[in-house]
């Protein structure tokens, strides 16, 4: 039995930083499907970052779960 865990998916791939940069460019005019294409990022999920309807906005966070611990 392997014990060992191997990713699924793709979601949230794009990472933390290229959201905050994607949304800075967003504020400074980028159009958003432009500014979805050149960082990497769905352009829904970056209109759902932009408009607040996440519970964090600039954070990737999969899942209900928080982890408390905080790398370093």
């Amino acid at each position: 039995m392997g014990r060992t865990y191997k990713r699924i998916t793709q979601r949230g791939a794009y990472g933390e930083e290229s959201l905050s940069k994607a949304l800075s460019s967003l504020s400074e005019g980028m159009p958003l499907k432009t500014a979805a294409r050149y960082h990497g990022i769905s352009a829904k999920t970056l209109r759902r970052h932009r408009d607040g309807n996440v519970r964090t906005p600039g954070s990737v966070h999969l899942g209900r779960f928080v982890n408390k611990l905080k790398k370093e």
